[in-house]
């Protein structure tokens, strides 16, 4: 053993080193153990503190008095969070179930008051199509208002075979200072409206130059536009669209036939459309007929589940 502590004396040194430090080791634990318990000792219980806080009546002398603020009523916090609920609380689906809509659009009014107590009397969303400078296009535009229906101006524009439109009417090769000179002319004899939609036009919707300017005009007074499709080609509805104006076009006419079962049919019709693509705007005109079959009709639609709208309601 000796002549291997001599050939290997580095054990040896290890050896001592180690026996060194556990002796410290526990030399230091002992007493930080003792400190520990003694600190415990000078600590007051918690129950102590709160007597000591109690019984003293003023801070120390030289420290500002800082007085905790006084907890909101536990009533007012309860409103509070009642508000912040129902504010937050997220709608729930179906309260008001989606109802495909169905737009009514009476042409040709101004000419006369012969069917007008029957307009009246159908006391739903309907929009008037009033054509301009006639002799009862401003009573229209005035008592459609009072009755609560939608009114636009039933702008004439020239049609393909060359048949008069009617007063105020405004013709492709006309200057663009004429065209603004007429449009503000007949939007005048019709105060109020909310829109345009073309009476006749079969020539003039298929005009891209034309429908711009009109159109760019219907932008500047914050106007909508009713494409009503007199022509397969017209380009009117997408003109507007360009311009970025509210635009629809015509789904359904009620009545190229005068007659009351064939306007319910095409009533039919636009309910089908309503149905497939959630909205149909049909157009039918100021007559007795067309007039009869909607108010007939509108009872039964809305117990369908449709529900009667004007244009302003489509946006």
């Amino acid at each position: 053993m000796k002549k291997f502590l001599r050939d290997y004396p580095v054990v040896l040194l290890v050896t001592v080193i180690f026996a060194l430090g556990i002796g410290t080791g526990y030399f230091l634990g002992a007493h930080k153990g003792a400190r520990v318990r003694e600190v415990r000792r000078e600590v007051v219980k918690p129950e102590e503190v709160k007597q000591v806080a109690i019984a003293s009546p003023a801070p120390a002398a030289g420290l500002p008095e800082i007085l905790p603020k006084p907890f909101l009523p536990s009533t007012v916090i309860q409103e509070g969070a009642a508000i912040t609920e129902k504010l937050v609380q997220p709608q729930m689906m179906g309260k008001r179930p989606w109802k495909p809509k169905i737009v009514f659009v009476i042409d040709d009014a101004g000419y006369n008051k012969k069917h007008n107590d029957l307009l009246f009397s159908i006391d739903r969303p309907m929009t008037l199509a009033i054509l301009p400078l006639l002799p009862y296009s401003t009573y229209f535009a005035e008592e459609g208002k009072k009755h609560g229906l939608e009114t636009v101006l039933h702008l004439p524009l020239e049609p393909e075979n060359g048949e008069d439109p009617g007063p105020g009417a405004i013709q492709v090769n006309m200057s663009s200072s004429r065209i603004r000179s007429i449009l503000n002319q007949d939007l005048a004899s019709v105060p109020g409206v909310i829109g345009v939609n073309n009476h006749m036009g079969s020539r003039a919707t298929r005009d891209r130059t034309l429908m711009y300017l009109i159109l760019r005009e219907l932008k500047k007074r914050k106007l909508l536009f009713l494409d009503s499709m007199t022509h397969p080609d017209s380009v009117a509805h997408n003109v507007a669209f360009a311009v970025d104006i509210p635009s629809f076009e015509r789904d359904v006419f009620l009545d190229n036939e005068d007659d009351f079962n064939h306007i319910v049919e095409q009533i039919e019709q636009a309910a089908q459309v309503a149905k497939q693509v959630g909205k149909a705007i049909a157009i039918g005109h100021f007559r007795e007929n067309t007039l009869r079959a909607i108010k007939a009709m509108i009872p039964e639609l809305e117990a369908r589940g449709y529900e009667i709208a004007n244009l302003q309601g489509l946006i």
